[in-house]
């Protein structure tokens, strides 16, 4: 249930929380490549200019967005993980939450306003690193690598999820023949990479930069 009420001239009694619980459930519907003013308008039950008394722009309605994925990230994570727990259950939540709302997720590598949702979750990827012994410089440059990661990759999929479904997009496609005499080393190892996709490659990426983290942690003491 839509949970707008009717002011006396027929427009919904709106505010921003309520607009932003519709545009999400616009993102996540199959096939939807952008937020649309006028679908809000229709999802809301109001005149899509109504929006524009709670937010100045798209963009800030794209920033919200963003931002209350970042929130639902955080509050799903687990409470019970040591540093490396942690870190892989960050970039697996948020991977999962933004590819359910790729018309949002695709927004990620844009210049937008930082709300207290995107804080929150650095303010705990810091504090994991901290609690994996790094700080200074190197907790500087190690949390840069892994959310530069998260970021990229994950809008990146969200592109792909729009374009088609990911499950079936290789790595390399299936149509690429190397020859060894060209190609000796990505002969020898084309089974494996060949197998790879999305998700692979991702968490793979992923368990790289925290076993960095590890050694890094490790040089330090």
């Amino acid at each position: 249930m839509k949970r707008v009420s009717k002011d006396p001239g027929g427009y919904g009694r709106l505010d921003r929380g309520v607009i932003v619980d519709a545009a999400l459930r616009i993102a996540a519907r199959p096939g939807v490549a952008d937020i649309r003013v006028r679908d809000l308008g229709v999802e809301l039950g109001a005149d899509p200019s109504a929006v524009y008394r709670h937010f100045r722009n798209k963009a800030e309605i794209i920033a919200a967005l963003i931002d209350r994925l970042m929130v639902d990230t955080t509050e799903s994570l687990p409470v019970d993980q040591d540093w490396r727990g942690m870190l892989h259950a960050i970039a697996a939540t948020a991977l999962d939450t933004f590819v359910a709302h790729p018309a949002v997720g695709i927004h990620l590598t844009e210049a937008r306003s930082v709300g207290l949702g995107e804080l929150r979750l650095v303010e705990l990827g810091l504090r994991t690193l901290e609690d994996a012994g790094l700080s200074g410089d190197a907790l500087v440059e190690h949390y840069s690598a892994y959310s530069g990661l998260l970021i990229a990759y994950v809008a990146a999929a969200c592109r792909e999820r729009i374009a088609a479904e990911l499950e079936d997009i290789p790595w390399i496609p299936a149509s690429a023949e190397p020859t060894p005499e060209e190609f000796p080393a990505l002969t020898r190892h084309a089974e494996r990479l060949f197998a790879m996709d999305y998700r692979s490659i991702y968490f793979a990426s992923v368990r790289v930069l925290i076993d960095a983290v590890g050694r890094a942690a490790g040089e330090s003491r």
